[in-house]
């Protein structure tokens, strides 16, 4: 960029002390000698403020006064105001401090592409900027304590008039002419305090309005490459610009805006100038400064908006490229800044030689300071363009903002390819590094490293590519134990893990560092499988191992992760470590009973114990649970042969105790072996028996049981030491066992399947009752809903009966006894059928070496003399079976042959009598039930209450009015079917005997 200032004396005097006039009659001269010259210029100058410099006058005013400030050693100040002019517009006024303006400045204003800092002494390089001005303004002014001098598109015009081929090349360009070839002095002094002031009349409405929005959108930023300029006035609102260590202070209107920066310089290598311009070859040095904002490290995400206002990137000249900072979505245009290339050189970096810098550089980590880079938190910038050191239309690609020292093409927009562009996008990619890696202390600093996604330009592309590698190369991450480690060789895990896995992974990365981002850095993230097997093997206290798990505990957990999780190790309450929550018992606060060893039980250490267990499978390691586990179910059917049972036995017991199991709960338990003494012999030794075939010597069994029954009595020390409850429990048989069994298929019954489930005496033949009674379903499918019993009672010695009797009469045998069953068939019907408990004793002699179903009850009449009144307590008889009333009886016969077959042998029985009503129904139905080939026909007859004859003397009754032929036969009355009577007593029918003096006629014979 040019400058109107420069270094030499002032020339001529008087009212004209830079010469100006000579200078216009020289250019003149040259144009009219040349008509192509003129030409030439006026397309250069309009190729500038049109193209290459076009929306840069801010930029290049404060670059301008940047200059200025160095040259002359004082901190730089620039005041930009909209003023008035004597002819009623407005002109923009920049005034600054610095050197004022001198005659190789003019030089400069009016030469095009001769800039007045050839030595590399300013940032500025090809003295061409200040066409920028001519965006808004003709008649631009320079006024200087050394004097002034002013452009005019006007009096250039008339200058010109004269010489009829420049107005004539004037007219075709339709009036516009090359306004900062010819200057004229101008008798103005800048403001007191100032020693250059531009002054710029605005050309119309959209030249001020176009300048009010500039002036409005000036980045503070601006100044982040502009270390000589201190302070912009812009109408009043103040940017300011300090340093604090590594850190650059903007301010806006007290708003303090902190950047981060990290700068390096040096030479560059002769060889790397050789294809440049030749005054390009005088700049030798590079210099690259990175930077980022950064926000208070305590504020947090929740600080409003981030405090935008201080924090966005905004442009201050229209410059391309949009920016955003953090999460904030504030649309803004690129600053136009430049580094700090010419500053004092006490504040450089020494220069070793070729290429390479000497020094830190600012951005980088120092000894000993803090981690999280001083206790600020980037807020990384998107959209940035590259700043070379004015923007240009090559964007970074990195979220931060970009100072250097590149080449640039003659549009100063693009940076061509090539070594020197390559030398210092290394260097570039360096300070990147140097910066990322003094904010890597925290978390936020992710937000630095490169996006993902396609570069937005080959430059972009690079600068990626090279900040990637310089960031791989450095011991660039935080520890958890407070070290620094390569990214390549880094560790991450997820939060919550990170305090239990200090000390144990090397190279962990602190929480905050579980994410997807570091993944370009090398970093690894270890998964949930990954973290199962690095803690696999470790030998650590219980407690940290509960850490480990109220870590993975605090994720989420997808399937994956549970499935990874079931091979999780967990330290055991007897110092084993064991794979797989799911085996494990979790112990609670109460506590467990003690000899619980020989079970081989995994439980838990409380110490370890965490609720992640039980969310993979492990179980609460109550008394009641620890009895569920397997393992002590397959200790219990393995003590029987164990070559010690009683620790198992001991083990077990306890449990049983603690947990308050009640009798028949774990059927299993039954196997548990227990001592204990047969029958038969009780001064016999001990002996090992499974519970379930033992019987308590306090109880009533022993006494009830025939002697060689399959039982042995529980030792008695043992069951001196137990409730009796806790040994029901177990198995140990009080009184006698129930089985209850639901859903029983009715074929497995009738079937005599080999099943110790229903290994109940005759079931066969209480199935096959229960068959007939459904005997119009169809027999597929046919169940028993619930089928209750009571076992062993086929061992009660026949004098025990009445006590035995006792106990079954009682709660809870008599609800066994008392309850009926429910046969399901396949279509879904429900059968009430006689329950299997009460139907064999009935059949048994139990009532005085009498069966139940041979009895009557007491009270009931209408069967006296036919069955006898059992003895005992009526309630005792009812609830095994002996008959209330003929319809009862009756029943029962109908769906059992063999009591209708005994009863059939008993109304043939002299010695019984039977109720007058009963005589017409009851051979009826008995003929209905019984077949006649599957019965043996009575011997005798009942003819009358108390009467019997012999079969030969009866006859079935089927024609009351042929009582003529019965010659001396007893009629037994046939009912509504007297041929099946006939057929089940082999008796004829009445109209089957001859007539007096008559031949006997055929059973099909007419009447």
């Amino acid at each position: 960029m040019s400058d109107p200032s420069a270094s030499a004396d002032p020339v001529g005097g008087g009212g004209d002390p830079f010469g100006t006039a000579a200078r216009r009659d020289a250019i003149r001269a040259a144009w009219a000698d040349s008509p192509t010259r003129f030409r030439e210029d006026a397309n250069a100058e309009e190729d500038l403020y049109l193209g290459g410099y076009a929306d840069r006058l801010l930029v290049e005013l404060a670059q301008n006064a940047a200059d200025a400030a160095a040259r002359a050693g004082v901190p730089g100040r620039l005041r930009l105001r909209l003023v008035p002019t004597v002819d009623g517009g407005i002109a923009l006024s920049a005034a600054n401090t610095g050197e004022p303006l001198t005659a190789a400045g003019i030089d400069a204003l009016t030469s095009l592409r001769a800039s007045a800092k050839r030595d590399g002494a300013g940032i500025g390089r090809f003295g061409v900027g200040f066409a920028a001005v001519l965006a808004i303004s003709d008649e631009p002014q320079l006024r200087s304590a050394r004097g002034g001098v002013r452009f005019s598109a006007a009096d250039t015009a008339a200058a010109i008039a004269d010489v009829p081929h420049l107005a004539a090349e004037a007219r075709h360009r339709g009036g516009r002419v090359p306004v900062l070839r010819l200057a004229w002095p101008v008798d103005a002094a800048p403001p007191d305090g100032y020693a250059t002031e531009v002054v710029l009349p605005l050309r119309d409405d959209a030249a001020l309005a176009e300048v009010r929005t500039r002036l409005a959108d000036l980045e503070p930023a601006l100044l982040l490459g502009l270390p000589q300029l201190s302070t912009v006035d812009i109408d009043g609102r103040v940017v300011t610009r300090a340093t604090d260590g590594a850190d650059v202070l903007l301010t806006d209107d007290g708003r303090e805006q902190r950047w981060r920066t990290a700068t390096a310089a040096g030479s560059v290598p002769a060889d790397l100038l050789a294809d440049r311009p030749v005054e390009e070859r005088a700049r030798t040095d590079w210099s690259v400064l990175v930077a980022v904002p950064v926000r208070p490290a305590e504020a947090g995400p929740g600080e409003p908006a981030l405090r935008a206002a201080e924090y966005s990137a905004r442009s201050a000249d229209a410059g391309p490229g949009d920016s955003a900072l953090g999460a904030a979505d504030h649309s803004a245009r690129s600053a136009e800044s430049g580094p700090d290339d010419t500053g004092d050189p006490s504040t450089r970096p020494a220069d070793t030689g070729v290429g390479e810098p000497v020094g830190r550089p600012t951005g980088a980590a120092e000894p000993g300071a803090r981690p999280n880079g001083g206790g600020w938190v980037p807020v990384p910038v998107s959209g940035q363009m590259v700043h070379a050191p004015t923007p240009t239309d090559e964007p970074v690609g990195l979220p931060v903002r970009l100072i250097a020292s590149f080449p640039l093409t003659a549009s100063r927009r693009t940076i061509p390819a090539g070594p020197l562009t390559d030398f210092v996008l290394d260097r570039c990619a360096a300070a990147y590094a140097d910066l990322v890696a003094g904010l890597a202390g925290t978390p936020a600093v992710r937000g630095l490293l490169p996006p993902a996604g396609f570069p937005p330009g080959p430059l972009a592309d690079a600068l990626r590519t090279a900040g990637l590698a310089a960031l791989r190369e450095r011991d660039l991450l935080p520890t958890a134990d407070g070290g620094r480690t390569r990214p390549d060789r880094a560790i991450a895990v997820p939060d919550p893990l990170v305090p239990a896995l200090t000390g144990v992974l090397a190279d962990l990365l602190p929480a905050g560092w579980w994410h997807r981002d570091l993944a370009a850095l090398g970093t690894r993230r270890l998964e949930t499988a990954e973290l199962v097997a690095a803690v696999t093997g470790l030998h650590r206290p219980p407690s940290w191992w509960h850490e480990v798990y109220a870590g993975f505990g605090a994720l989420t957990l997808e399937t994956a992760d549970r499935e990874a999780l079931a091979a999780l190790p967990v330290p055991l309450a007897d110092g084993r470590t064991v794979t797989g929550p799911a085996r494990v018992l979790l112990p609670d606060d109460s506590p467990l009973p003690p000899g619980l060893d020989p079970l081989g039980l995994l439980v838990a250490d409380p110490d370890a114990a965490h609720p992640l267990l039980a969310r993979l499978g492990a179980r609460p390691a109550t008394p009641s649970d620890l009895l569920r586990d397997e393992r002590v179910r397959a200790a219990v059917a393995d003590s029987l042969d164990a070559e010690e049972p009683e620790p198992v036995a001991t083990a077990v017991l306890a449990l049983v105790e603690a947990a308050g199991t009640a009798p028949g709960e774990l059927p299993w338990l039954a196997d548990l072996a227990l001592p204990g003494r047969p029958l038969d012999d009780p001064d016999a030794d001990p002996d090992w028996y499974p519970a379930g075939e033992l019987l308590s010597p306090a109880g009533p069994l022993p006494g009830l049981f025939v002697a060689d029954a399959p039982f042995g009595v529980l030792d008695a020390d043992l069951a001196d030491r137990y409730r009796p409850g806790t040994l029901a429990a177990a198995g140990v048989l009080t009184s006698f066992e129930v089985l209850d069994e639901s859903d029983v298929d009715l074929a497995d019954l009738t079937g005599g399947a080999d099943d110790d489930a229903i290994d109940l005496v005759e079931v066969d033949r209480w199935a096959a009752a229960v068959e007939r009674i459904a005997a119009d379903a169809d027999p597929v499918g046919l169940r028993i809903n619930r089928l209750r019993a009571i076992r062993d009672l086929d061992l009660v010695r026949p004098e025990r009966w009445p006590a035995a009797l006792a106990l079954l009469t009682a709660p809870p045998l008599a609800a066994v006894l008392a309850a009926d069953a429910t046969l399901r068939t396949a279509a879904g019907e429900a059968i009430p059928v006689p329950g299997y408990q009460r139907w064999w004793l009935a059949r048994q002699p139990v009532l005085d070496g009498r069966r139940p179903i041979d009895t009557r009850l007491p009270g009931d009449s209408e069967l006296a003399g036919l069955y006898d009144p059992a003895p005992g307590p009526a309630e005792t008889a009812a609830l095994l079976g002996a008959y209330r009333g003929l319809a009862e009886l009756l029943d029962a016969a109908e769906t059992d042959p063999d009591l209708a077959a005994d009863l059939l042998e008993r109304l043939g029985d002299p010695d019984r009598t039977v109720a007058p009503e009963l005589l017409a129904v009851l051979y009826p139905r008995l003929a209905a039930v019984l077949d006649p080939e599957q019965v043996p026909p009575p011997a005798r007859i009942r003819v009358a209450p108390a009467k019997t004859v012999p079969a030969a003397d009866a006859v079935v009754l089927d024609r009351p009015w042929l009582l003529d032929r019965l010659a001396g036969r007893q009629p037994v009355p046939g009912g509504g079917d007297p041929v099946a009577v006939a057929d089940l007593l082999d008796l004829p029918l009445l109209s089957e005997l001859p007539e007096p003096d008559g031949p006997a006629p055929s059973r099909t014979d007419p009447e």
